[in-house]
């Protein structure tokens, strides 16, 4: 679904021109003149992005980014302040406030898309993380992420010593880091202590035409590195080169003459979401999974899978993005058990579960819910967007046969989906309603031969 950008400037003109350029790159754009006006908007619309002057009329940029980090709601909708050329003392406070990002006019396009892009990937990943996290608290298992912070482990790699020395002394004084620095010919991303970096400081060994970024791949290429924030050094004029940088998967870039404190801001900042995502990741890994997971699948069971939806439902309202909701039940499974035994049985289940796993996003939720019923809820999902989702899923399902044992000839296995669309409206029913309904649709696709889809309208 198309992004929705909130402007915030008393100007405008500012107004008007930003959102064009925004709109020819197929944003959802709004306006506002000032900050009450935005957070008015942002309670009632939503957004996934709000770029502001630092001046919003009636509030100071800081004071916006208050309001909207204490909203439980709002949290996750990051602030991008675009500030005239010469601002750069307001750098640090509105980082400082919570600011994602500060830019000076005039940018040029394409490094100020790569800049949002940037910001609305980070933005997936920590509404993500929120999420499962409100999730585990629902049910009891999570502690605040911030219980389990720790000094960030800080790699420093640059071609050239006296800077790494410098880099070094500037975060001295800062007590998040514990800092390691590596000069590019004796840099080794398999060594242990770099394996358990939370964060890479970068200058490219050589700047200007022909930079080398490849370090950006090399580090989200390998399993020990590839959760790490990575911020790189570089010149802030050559946007051509931040523009691809950020695209690669940088997590940030800063420029050679970031002061001490904004350095330590962006870092720390970055530092925190890697460990919040490795204390997630952690948390899952180390058994908490196994109260909410289907131990035959791997999947998630109900009891996970409802407070999840809970959550999603919630998320849609307040951002108006629908989700996606669909059962789906193996047709003739139980003719399978019959013929074939259990054992077969089990085999089928865990290959259509490994099927819908590995074709589904990160963000979406697969679970098995019964015998041979399963349940898949994809967020930020319109009706044909779900709709192509359940039949190409169906189709994975069905036109490959399912190996089940040496000694077996493969099966030829299908699968009836019912799907509705949640988060249309606060009066719609709750997620266990929702399910009827989807169950309801799964009902009619066998009645109507199997192996189809059949979209339910919501009740809303």
């Amino acid at each position: 679904m198309t992004e929705r950008i909130l402007i915030i400037d008393q100007v405008a003109t500012n107004r008007i021109v930003l959102k064009v350029r925004l709109a020819r790159a197929n944003y959802d754009v709004m306006l506002a003149e000032n900050g009450h006006d935005a957070l008015r908007i942002l309670r009632k619309q939503g957004a996934d992005l709000v770029i502001c002057a630092p001046d919003c009329g009636d509030m100071t940029a800081q004071k916006l980014c208050q309001h909207i980090n204490s909203d439980h709601a709002l949290a996750s909708v990051p602030v991008l302040i675009l500030a005239a050329e010469g601002d750069g003392s307001i750098v640090t406070d509105v980082l400082r406030a919570g600011a994602e990002d500060v830019l000076f006019r005039p940018v040029a396009d394409q490094h100020l898309l790569a800049r949002i892009r940037r910001v609305m990937r980070a933005r997936t990943t920590r509404e993500e993380a929120r999420l499962r996290e409100d999730t585990d608290r629902v049910l009891g298992f999570a502690e605040p992420i911030s219980t389990f912070e720790r000094r960030m482990n800080l790699t420093v790699l640059s071609p050239d010593a006296q800077a790494l020395c410098h880099t070094k002394q500037q975060l001295k004084r800062s007590n998040q880091f514990n800092t390691q620095t590596f000069m590019w010919n004796n840099f080794d991303p398999e060594h242990e202590s770099v394996a358990a970096s939370d964060i890479f400081l970068v200058t490219p060994p050589q700047l200007g035409a022909g930079c080398d970024l490849s370090v950006i791949t090399d580090l989200r290429s390998r399993s020990s590195t590839r959760h790490a924030a990575i911020v790189l050094v570089l010149p802030m004029h050559q946007d051509a080169i931040v523009s691809f940088a950020l695209d690669l998967g940088a997590d940030d870039v800063v420029s050679q003459n970031c002061s001490q404190e904004e350095l330590a801001l962006r870092l720390g900042r970055q530092g925190r979401r890697a460990q919040a995502g490795a204390y997630l990741r952690n948390r899952v890994a180390d058994g908490l999974r196994a109260a909410v997971s289907d131990p035959l699948t791997g999947l998630y069971n109900r009891r996970y899978a409802i407070p999840h939806l809970e959550r999603m439902q919630e998320t849609a309202l307040a951002t108006n993005k629908p989700f996606t909701l669909m059962l789906l039940d193996l047709d003739h499974f139980k003719l399978v058990n019959d013929t074939f035994g259990h054992s077969v049985g089990d085999a089928v289940l865990i290959e259509v579960a490994n099927r819908l796993r590995d074709n589904l996003r990160a963000i979406d939720l697969v679970a098995r819910i019964g015998g041979e019923e399963f349940l898949v809820a994809m967020p930020a999902t319109d009706l044909d967007e779900g709709r192509a989702a359940a039949n190409r899923l169906r189709r994975i399902i069905f036109d490959t046969r399912i190996e089940c044992a040496a000694d077996h000839t493969p099966l030829k296995i299908s699968v009836s989906i019912g799907m509705v669309l949640g988060g249309l409206s606060a009066t719609e029913p709750d997620v266990h309603m929702l399910i009827a309904q989807a169950d309801r649709g799964m009902y009619l696709s066998k009645q109507g031969g199997r192996n189809q889809v059949t979209v339910q309208r919501s009740a809303a």
